[in-house]
């Protein structure tokens, strides 16, 4: 499981973030430079000084199914 926290309640369709929805995350940082889609687990919507803000807990969707889960994250 990964985190990642979003700088608004809402995704780019405009809807708010929800579970059991695929959020594809582009990142340098973790290695995944061209995208890796995640299965959002888990939401917690905070309401700080800074804004409305996301905590999304990410997995990748094969740890529910057979499929190979990608080395980067073992």
């Amino acid at each position: 499981t990964i985190t990642f926290n979003a700088t608004s309640w809402y995704a780019p369709n405009k809807e708010l973030w929800k579970e059991k929805t695929i959020v594809t995350v582009k990142s340098n940082v973790i290695s995944i430079p061209d995208g890796f889609n995640f299965l959002i687990r888990r939401v917690e919507y905070a309401n700080i000084n800074s804004g409305k803000t996301a905590s999304l807990s990410l997995v990748p969707p094969q740890v529910f199914t057979s499929e190979h889960i990608p080395d980067i994250f073992k």
